[in-house]
């Protein structure tokens, strides 16, 4: 019921009211525009009259009765006969408030009188984000433009970087919204708002003071199956970049680097990344230094307005043993003495010979290679060097956590040996580790001798020789005998 009482009023102060003073002539209607305004603004009120008499009808005088308002640009005239006429003027508002004017038109007939209702605003239209202001980032929010009477023709000129860098808008009539994308700023954020109120320009600088927050920027999750890494070995780290802005990322560069290993991403580049999306990026980490060690990454980007961003973050610190991730263990060094015998001088000059035996051993090494890192072993050799002689043997690929055995045959003189594992990481790098071993010393008991042509032995042969020979003679000469 109040509801409607006021809705009454309202609809009252809005229709004009028409009052005859004896007169012939009558006020036909009264036209305000506009009816809301702002302090300084000027409404035109327009107001026909009708003479339905034979002959023309002098309009004398115009009084306006009211506060608030100043009449201007007052112009009378006659009325011909059975017609109307249209008396134009303007009232200019100087006072906020809510007024009831009053006018009377006085004609050689007598007065017209009636009156309308003016509110006048001092609070021109404002504007404010609808949202909070991320620090550092791409804002994308909506911009409120409130107005307590309905304007026209709006234009509003962002005096910063954004887009759009401008909005127009047909009419506004209580709130309007409109999406704006700018760079947060510490600072207020001003505007150039413009637009017609009836026939009122106004123009001005309005200014923002947002509520802040700082930016959330890009997520970065790792996760590593590992405390503790070795020397060669590749570790695998799973990142998740996450972007927490509120505007798409393009041209997304990643980079990452250690003082004390090598680093690869499967990714360098990533073409976008939405505003919420997150994308997977693999690292691999290979350590060549003992010791603690950090891996930092770099991303950069370029926003929607086109300006880049650059962010680095330390994935962790990550401790490095001293030692390999492929090692030699279990070996076993079987070896049999054998020897080469070589002779100069002597028989059958008389002289005394020498006999030079040269120690050599046939060697059997066996062992294993162990992978005790994260990554496979690739192309593994081993590499057995006796100094002026190597062998080789390949095992292939050793998984994580897995060895392999290997037993290699060879013969030589020296008094060591040095066995190399030689190997590729996932990064397609080569490494090599080796270890030297020594041979026992009685198994190169060997050294050199004189001996006489005469000897025992020598002797025994000579004289199986002799007796060989003086039975070849009687075997002959008794063939021959028989012949005869």
């Amino acid at each position: 019921m109040r509801t409607l009482i006021l809705a009454l009023a309202l609809m009252a102060a809005l229709t004009p009211v028409f009052a005859q003073d004896n007169a012939s002539v009558s006020m036909q209607s009264l036209n305000v525009y506009p009816q809301r305004l702002f302090v300084g603004d000027y409404a035109v009120v327009s107001v026909t009259i009708y003479n339905p008499t034979d002959r023309c009808v002098k309009i004398n005088s115009l009084d306006i009765y009211g506060e608030g308002i100043t009449p201007e640009s007052l112009s009378l005239g006659y009325v011909p006969p059975k017609s109307t006429h249209t008396l134009s003027f303007s009232v200019r508002a100087v006072e906020s408030g809510v007024y009831n004017v009053g006018i009377v038109l006085n004609t050689e007939e007598g007065s017209i009188s009636s009156f309308f209702t003016l509110f006048v605003e001092d609070k021109m239209p404002e504007i404010y984000f609808k949202g909070t202001v991320r620090l550092g980032e791409i804002n994308n929010l909506t911009l409120v433009i409130s107005s307590p009477v309905e304007i026209e023709n709006v234009a509003i000129a962002p005096l910063f970087e954004s887009q759009p860098n401008e909005i127009v808008l047909k009419s506004v009539s209580g709130l309007a919204e409109v999406p704006i994308v700018f760079y947060g700023n510490e600072g207020s954020y001003k505007f150039r708002i413009s637009f017609y109120s009836g026939n009122n320009y106004h123009s001005y600088i309005a200014e923002i003071n947002p509520r802040t927050e700082s930016a959330r920027g890009l997520a970065i999750n790792f996760s590593a199956p590992f405390t503790a890494v070795s020397l060669y070995d590749v570790v695998e780290i799973d990142l998740e970049i996450t972007n927490l802005m509120s505007d798409s990322l393009s041209s997304v560069k990643l980079s990452a680097y250690s003082n004390s290993g090598k680093v690869l991403l499967s990714a360098s580049e990533i073409p976008e990344i939405a505003a919420g999306e997150k994308k997977n990026v693999k690292l691999l980490y290979s350590p060549e230094k003992a010791g603690e060690d950090k891996i930092k990454l770099e991303i950069a980007y370029r926003d929607s307005l086109g300006g880049e961003g650059r962010i680095e973050r330390d994935i962790g610190e990550i401790r490095v043993n001293n030692e390999t991730a492929v090692e030699i263990v279990g070996i076993d060094i079987s070896a049999r003495r054998i020897a080469t015998s070589a002779t100069a001088g002597g028989f059958p000059a008389g002289r005394a010979a020498t006999t030079t035996t040269t120690p050599v051993m046939e060697i059997t090494v066996s062992g294993e290679v162990a992978n005790g890192g994260f990554g496979q072993a690739r192309n593994v050799i081993v590499y057995l060097d006796f100094g002026n002689r190597t062998e080789e043997f390949f095992i292939g690929t050793i998984s994580p956590s897995y060895s392999d055995s290997f037993s290699i045959p060879a013969t030589g003189s020296e008094r060591n040996v040095r066995i190399t594992v030689e190997w590729i990481n996932d990064l397609g790098e080569i490494h090599k580790i080796s270890k030297t071993y020594q041979l026992t010393q009685r198994s190169f008991d060997f050294g050199q001798r004189e001996s006489s042509i005469f000897s025992s032995l020598n002797i025994a042969i000579l004289a199986i020789l002799a007796v060989a020979a003086v039975a070849g003679i009687l075997f002959y000469r008794r063939r021959s005998r028989d012949e005869r």
